[in-house]
Protein backbone atom coordinates (compact mmCIF):
# COMPACT_ATOMS: atom_id res chain seq x y z
CA UNK A 1 0.00 0.00 0.00
CA UNK A 2 1.24 3.05 -1.24
CA UNK A 3 1.73 5.95 1.50
CA UNK A 4 0.47 8.99 -0.39
CA UNK A 5 -2.53 8.80 -2.30
CA UNK A 6 -1.70 8.49 -6.17
CA UNK A 7 -2.94 12.18 -7.13
CA UNK A 8 -1.21 13.87 -3.98
CA UNK A 9 2.39 11.63 -5.73
CA UNK A 10 1.64 13.20 -9.17
CA UNK A 11 1.65 16.73 -7.46
CA UNK A 12 4.95 15.82 -5.45
CA UNK A 13 6.27 14.78 -9.03
CA UNK A 14 5.67 17.42 -10.87
CA UNK A 15 7.06 19.62 -8.13
CA UNK A 16 10.46 17.68 -7.65
CA UNK A 17 10.72 17.66 -11.83
CA UNK A 18 12.28 20.95 -12.34
CA UNK A 19 15.08 19.86 -9.46
CA UNK A 20 16.44 17.38 -11.11
CA UNK A 21 16.04 18.34 -15.11
CA UNK A 22 19.24 18.15 -16.94
CA UNK A 23 18.74 22.18 -17.93
CA UNK A 24 21.27 24.64 -16.19
CA UNK A 25 20.09 26.56 -13.15
CA UNK A 26 20.98 29.38 -14.23
CA UNK A 27 20.37 30.31 -18.39
CA UNK A 28 23.56 30.70 -20.82
CA UNK A 29 24.79 34.23 -21.73
CA UNK A 30 23.68 35.09 -24.81
CA UNK A 31 26.80 35.33 -27.37
CA UNK A 32 27.51 38.59 -28.85
CA UNK A 33 28.46 37.92 -32.77
CA UNK A 34 30.31 40.96 -34.13
CA UNK A 35 28.77 42.46 -37.63
CA UNK A 36 30.34 40.86 -40.60
CA UNK A 37 31.64 43.38 -42.62
CA UNK A 38 32.66 42.68 -46.31
CA UNK A 39 36.45 43.43 -47.46
CA UNK A 40 35.26 45.97 -49.52
CA UNK A 41 34.17 47.70 -46.69
CA UNK A 42 37.27 47.38 -44.42
CA UNK A 43 39.52 48.22 -47.31
CA UNK A 44 37.12 51.55 -47.79
CA UNK A 45 37.54 52.35 -44.45
CA UNK A 46 41.10 51.60 -44.23
CA UNK A 47 42.09 53.64 -47.63
CA UNK A 48 40.07 56.89 -45.84
CA UNK A 49 41.86 55.96 -42.30
CA UNK A 50 45.47 56.25 -44.79
CA UNK A 51 45.11 58.99 -46.37
CA UNK A 52 43.54 61.43 -43.75
CA UNK A 53 47.27 60.05 -42.15
CA UNK A 54 49.20 61.09 -44.89
CA UNK A 55 47.58 64.23 -45.54
CA UNK A 56 48.22 65.41 -41.52
CA UNK A 57 51.64 63.45 -41.10
CA UNK A 58 53.72 63.88 -44.29
CA UNK A 59 53.85 67.98 -43.68
CA UNK A 60 54.97 67.54 -39.83
CA UNK A 61 57.49 64.58 -40.87
CA UNK A 62 59.00 67.17 -43.16
CA UNK A 63 58.86 69.75 -41.14
CA UNK A 64 60.91 68.02 -37.94
CA UNK A 65 63.38 65.62 -40.11
CA UNK A 66 64.24 68.39 -42.37
CA UNK A 67 63.45 66.72 -45.57
CA UNK A 68 60.94 67.51 -49.03
CA UNK A 69 57.39 67.23 -48.79
CA UNK A 70 57.61 64.85 -51.44
CA UNK A 71 60.07 62.50 -49.97
CA UNK A 72 58.23 62.15 -46.36
CA UNK A 73 55.08 62.04 -48.29
CA UNK A 74 56.45 58.92 -49.94
CA UNK A 75 57.88 57.62 -47.01
CA UNK A 76 54.04 58.07 -45.56
CA UNK A 77 52.19 56.64 -48.17
CA UNK A 78 54.56 53.23 -47.78
CA UNK A 79 54.01 53.30 -44.09
CA UNK A 80 50.27 53.71 -44.48
CA UNK A 81 50.03 51.55 -47.12
CA UNK A 82 51.74 49.01 -44.78
CA UNK A 83 49.15 50.05 -41.89
CA UNK A 84 46.21 49.68 -43.88
CA UNK A 85 47.31 46.09 -44.84
CA UNK A 86 47.99 45.44 -40.95
CA UNK A 87 45.00 47.13 -40.14
CA UNK A 88 42.87 44.90 -42.49
CA UNK A 89 44.44 41.36 -41.30
CA UNK A 90 44.27 42.35 -37.87
CA UNK A 91 40.62 43.42 -37.32
CA UNK A 92 39.35 40.15 -39.71
CA UNK A 93 41.90 38.00 -36.88
CA UNK A 94 40.30 40.21 -33.90
CA UNK A 95 36.47 39.31 -35.47
CA UNK A 96 37.52 35.75 -35.46
CA UNK A 97 38.51 35.65 -32.03
CA UNK A 98 35.56 37.84 -31.04
CA UNK A 99 33.23 35.43 -32.66
CA UNK A 100 34.46 32.69 -31.48
CA UNK A 101 34.99 33.92 -27.70
CA UNK A 102 31.53 35.81 -28.03
CA UNK A 103 32.49 38.69 -25.94
CA UNK A 104 31.51 41.82 -26.50
CA UNK A 105 33.05 45.23 -27.16
CA UNK A 106 33.42 47.03 -24.13
CA UNK A 107 35.64 50.10 -22.88
CA UNK A 108 38.14 47.14 -21.96
CA UNK A 109 37.69 45.29 -24.87
CA UNK A 110 38.42 48.21 -27.16
CA UNK A 111 41.37 49.21 -25.56
CA UNK A 112 43.19 45.84 -25.86
CA UNK A 113 41.92 45.78 -29.38
CA UNK A 114 43.69 49.10 -30.16
CA UNK A 115 46.75 48.82 -27.72
CA UNK A 116 47.04 45.40 -29.66
CA UNK A 117 46.81 46.77 -33.02
CA UNK A 118 49.21 49.58 -32.51
CA UNK A 119 52.13 47.83 -30.45
CA UNK A 120 51.81 44.96 -33.64
CA UNK A 121 52.18 47.94 -35.62
CA UNK A 122 54.98 49.93 -34.62
CA UNK A 123 57.23 46.97 -33.22
CA UNK A 124 56.82 44.88 -36.00
CA UNK A 125 56.45 47.18 -38.91
CA UNK A 126 57.18 51.05 -38.81
CA UNK A 127 60.17 50.80 -37.13
CA UNK A 128 61.66 48.79 -39.45
CA UNK A 129 60.80 50.53 -42.44
CA UNK A 130 61.21 53.71 -40.97
CA UNK A 131 65.09 52.58 -39.82
CA UNK A 132 65.37 51.31 -43.05
CA UNK A 133 64.47 53.84 -45.03
CA UNK A 134 66.17 57.12 -43.34
CA UNK A 135 69.34 56.03 -44.13
CA UNK A 136 68.99 55.36 -47.69
CA UNK A 137 67.21 58.95 -47.64
CA UNK A 138 70.48 60.51 -46.30
CA UNK A 139 73.02 58.14 -48.46
CA UNK A 140 71.14 59.65 -51.13
CA UNK A 141 72.21 62.60 -50.72
CA UNK A 142 75.70 62.00 -50.62
CA UNK A 143 77.98 62.10 -53.73
CA UNK A 144 78.06 58.59 -54.71
CA UNK A 145 82.25 59.23 -55.62
CA UNK A 146 82.71 60.17 -52.26
CA UNK A 147 81.04 57.85 -50.44
CA UNK A 148 82.34 54.63 -51.97
CA UNK A 149 86.03 56.20 -51.82
CA UNK A 150 86.07 55.54 -48.03
CA UNK A 151 84.17 51.87 -48.24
Amino acid sequence: MPLWPSSHRRTMEHVMKPAFSKQPAHPAKPTTTPPAKTLKERALHALLFEIIGVILFAPGLAWVLGQSLGKMGAMTVMISTVAMLWNMVFNALFDRVRARLGFAMTLGARAVHAISFEAGLVLAVVLSMVSGLLPALRGARQDPVRALRYE
